[in-house]
């Protein structure tokens, strides 16, 4: 994980501690399908 991803992550999603570990699984999830996407989007950029 980039630094500046996690920055903008915590700065912007971690409002308090009691729901740390939820998001930490839901952001998982999220780099989970983010990462396919981005695998895929590559093709199309480069089509640009």
């Amino acid at each position: 994980m980039g630094t500046e991803e996690q920055v903008f992550w915590v700065a912007g999603e971690i409002h308090c501690s009691q729901c740390h570990g939820m998001l930490e699984f839901e952001y998982d999830r999220e780099r989970k399908v983010d990462r396919e996407m981005r695998k895929k989007g590559t093709r199309w950029q480069k089509g640009e």
